[in-house]
């Protein structure tokens, strides 16, 4: 692991030079104190992988938000077998491209995800209260209500946007630190749309068996396992409950046999 330790700390370093600063961010997961060293420049969080029988990899958000929520996107997989300087080569012109997209985005564009990421959080928490009655009424699941509900953002932000059909609605969004405009450089109403489709689709992704996942805290340390440990999904429970396996890389042994939240869990790859 002497080799991999090394490349995986000039990746840190090559981080540093490309103008990148380390900050310690803190997830929102219950009993879980623990906090995240992630690599931030402007909007843009970057953490450093590498995952024993498969390679390095970076994960990347672009918000604070998306990082309090491990809401990061995985890049490309660059195998051990590459060579050091091809997998860092190919690390740094990955990382130039999400700094051009995060520029690209404008200054604002980490605020506005962030925005957007807090009117998702009350849209889960209206539908599921709502869901919680309806189902013991009926013993029936309305999956309507994503849909209607994020139509309704939908008509909001184009509010904003200024598409009101009357001409008599003139309001924007400011930004309180920094006296801008939400509104600068974006359509609200298609940035927010896009936000919440993906969240949709991360939300429904059904966890299968076989299926690698990511410990998202550090409240199973007792079992041997922490935060960003991956596993397996040996079992799927029903009622959003997994039966995951960790083990040794280096031996194959078993470390924990846990049963788990999904709310636990992150999907990484089939």
């Amino acid at each position: 692991m002497i080799r991999e330790q090394q490349i995986l700390e000039k990746t840190k370093e090559m981080l540093l030079t490309m103008g990148f600063v380390e900050v310690a961010i803190e997830g929102i997961m219950k009993n879980d104190t623990s906090s995240t060293i992630n690599y931030m420049r402007g909007n843009l969080y970057c953490i450093p992988h590498y995952w024993d029988t498969m390679g390095f990899f970076i994960e990347y958000a672009y918000s604070l938000g998306d990082t309090i929520k491990n809401m990061y996107e995985d890049g490309d997989m660059f195998p051990l077998v590459l060579g050091e300087d091809a997998i860092l080569n190919g690390l740094r012109e990955e990382v130039d491209s999400a700094i051009k997209e995060d520029e690209l985005n404008g200054p604002m564009h980490g605020i506005r995800r962030d925005l957007f990421l807090a009117l998702q959080d009350l849209q889960c928490k209206v539908v599921n209260k709502y869901q919680n009655w309806y189902s013991k009424v009926s013993g029936k699941e309305d999956k309507r209500l994503f849909k209607i509900t994020s139509e309704t953002i939908y008509r909001i932000m184009e509010l904003i946007d200024g598409y009101d059909r009357w001409g008599v609605v003139h309001v924007d969004l400011v930004d309180e630190k920094n006296g801008k405009s939400l509104r600068q450089g974006a359509e609200l109403r298609d940035e927010c749309t896009e936000y919440l489709v993906h969240a949709d689709f991360l939300r429904n992704r059904k966890l299968k068996p076989f299926n690698q996942v990511m410990l998202l805290t550090d409240k199973y340390l007792a079992e041997g396992v922490r935060k960003g440990d991956i596993g397996y999904v040996l079992e799927d429970y029903g009622d959003n409950h997994f039966e995951v396996k960790f083990s040794d890389s280096s031996n194959g042994f078993t470390i924990a046999l846990l049963f788990l939240p999904q709310k636990d869990i992150k999907f990484v790859r089939d």
